[in-house]
Order: C-alpha cells, then structure tokens, then sequence
C-alpha cells in the first residue's frame, strides 16, 4: 500500500508546474510543504496561515496605490519614491515571484521599505531562515542590479540616481527570463521537497 502511494505520489510530481500568478491560499500550501514536509515520515510539522500567524509579503512590488518605496539609510527612512514609472507595475504584484509567506508581525515591520533594507531585516529576524525565502532572497542577490543598490547604500547620491537604479533592479527582476527561471528553480525545489 505505502509503495503504491510512493508511486502516486512520483507521477502527479512529473506534472507539477509551479504557479506563475500567486494566489493566497495555493501557495500557503506550496511553500509549508517546500519549508517543513519531512519526506521520511510523510509528515508536515507547520502549516501557513493566517490563523497561525502568517501573511503575504508583497517583497518588490508593494499593495499600495502609489506603490511607493522607502529608500533607507543609517536605520531610517531618508527618501520616498513611486514604481509608477515602471512600465506594468501594477501587473507585477500578480506574479509569485512578488510574493513570501511570512510572519504577519515580521511582514508588519517590513512596510514599504526598499529591498536591500527589506532582506537585511528578514534574515536577522530568523534563526534558520525557511527554504523558500531563502531561494527567493538567494535569487535576488544574484542579479547585479541588486548588487548595485547595495553599493549605493549610504552614500550620498541624488534621490533621482536611487529612483534609475531601483527601477532598473525591478525591471531586471521582473523580466520574462527572470520569472521563468524562478519558475523552474522553485518548481525543482518543490518536487525535491518529496524525495526522502
């Protein structure tokens, strides 16, 4: 009997395509399954919700009208600027890779603040970060962009120059090669999430 769940189990992975579009609730089961099943014992020992105290974190592109971001430095907010420039912002909040599960009172703290500040406070909140933040945060790190926000962090530089060079990192981000990448990493880590 376990064997035939085992072998059910395999096929309905091989057709597993992770979502491109988030949805609330498909994705507090996707990612307690991706940070806490424990294939050895077919057990998940968390689960996400709002009940238990977690939340969406609209990462990069925020849940706000203006969709403004706080660009922080030396601990506060030193300047404040709208995505409504970049072209389709308000598409982007759609996507998954715009999205974490997270501790509703971490995701409280995190506000609009810009990204680099926003990752900083997200892994010293944890101890052990969960695996799909972490993949997400790993996946960011990555692209230059990124890198180049980190080195304009607390030097003096026109509020205009920090607008261009967020606007670039969320173009770059959000870009078709970018999703189908996070796509496909976050679809394998799923599936692997079953293999004992």
């Amino acid at each position: 009997m376990r064997q035939t769940i085992v072998d059910l189990r395999k096929k309905k992975l091989v057709s597993f395509v992770f979502p491109g579009i988030f949805t609330i609730n498909k994705f507090y089961i996707i990612y307690s399954i991706m940070d806490n099943y424990e294939a050895s014992q077919n057990f998940i020992n968390k689960l996400y919700s709002l009940e238990y105290g977690y939340n969406q974190e609209h990462l990069i592109v925020y849940d706000n009208r203006k969709i403004e971001v706080e660009w922080w430095d030396a601990g506060k907010c030193a300047e404040k600027f709208s995505l409504n420039e970049v072209e389709g912002v308000r598409e982007l909040k759609k996507y998954s890779l715009n999205y974490l599960i997270i501790d509703k009172e971490l995701n409280r703290s995190l506000g609009i603040k810009d990204i680099v500040e926003k990752i900083d406070c997200i892994e010293n909140f944890f101890t052990n970060v969960p695996k799909h933040i972490n993949l997400i945060l790993s996946f960011i790190k990555e692209l230059d962009s990124f890198n180049e926000l980190k080195e304009i962090k607390g030097q003096t530089i026109e509020l205009e120059q920090i607008k261009i060079k967020y606007i670039q990192f969320v173009n770059e981000y959000f870009s078709e090669e970018n999703q189908e990448r996070f796509i496909k990493l976050m679809g394998n880590e799923f599936i692997g999430s079953f293999q004992n």
